[in-house]
């Protein structure tokens, strides 16, 4: 709770943070309560409803959603991850308990910074959460630094999830375009291979997504 305080408090000074907040939990409060042995770091959060996680997505759709709604979401995604890479924060638990979605709206939630690092103190170290052992990159398996691509490359393993697709292994149903499915896949390489900015990889993937399906337009999605 302790680094999730600082992290958002950090976030929360960007001179850009009224235009990006919406990607982020709103922290009322933060506090410090001691339990009669130690001191402990509390966060008060926004409780949000009509909004659903991507685990909850995932079960409501076990075999896949629309790559239209995944693109909208990953979009959403990757804009968060600009955002908090331009302010030196990797997430570092891109997974499906940590994005939040707002079906009617498309509204979208990066949740759960208690793993981030921040680059500009050089601790660049996460802890693995295990239930999620397998989706992380090899990298963090072998305690090395966390970097950019960390967030993005572990991002789109979300979206093979998604999609119907083994994370684990990185098999993407042929139901997705081919040239998703390559886009994907060139997002999860190893190491610093992955790619690193998230800006630049948000314009490719509109450039891909304008190649699919011409201009942007609204796709509803349901969850009941």
């Amino acid at each position: 709770a302790a680094n999730e305080v600082r992290v958002l408090q950090m976030l929360g000074g960007s001179s850009d943070w009224t235009k990006f907040s919406p990607y982020f939990p709103n922290m009322f409060d933060a506090f410090l309560f001691d339990d009669g042995g130690s001191c402990h770091q509390a966060a008060v959060v926004e409780k949000y409803e009509g909004w659903y996680s991507l685990q909850d997505v995932h079960r409501r759709y076990p075999d896949g959603i629309d790559p239209r709604d995944m693109a909208w979401m990953w979009r959403r995604v990757l804009t968060a991850l600009g955002f908090a890479h331009t302010n030196s924060v990797i997430h570092g638990a891109i997974l499906p308990p940590s994005v939040w979605i707002q079906p009617e709206q498309h509204g979208l939630m990066l949740m759960n910074w208690f793993r981030a690092v921040r680059t500009d103190t050089g601790e660049l170290i996460s802890r693995i959460d295990p239930d999620f052992n397998a989706w992380y990159p090899q990298e963090i398996h072998d305690h090395e630094a966390l970097t950019f691509g960390t967030d993005i490359s572990m991002s789109a393993k979300l979206m093979i999830h998604l999609l119907g697709g083994d994370a684990e292994r990185n098999n993407i149903p042929d139901s997705v375009p081919r040239e998703m499915r390559m886009f994907l896949k060139g997002s999860i390489l190893p190491g610093k291979r992955a790619p690193q900015d998230a800006w630049a990889l948000l314009k490719e993937f509109d450039d891909l997504l304008f190649k699919l399906w011409g201009e942007r337009k609204f796709h509803p999605f349901q969850m009941v």
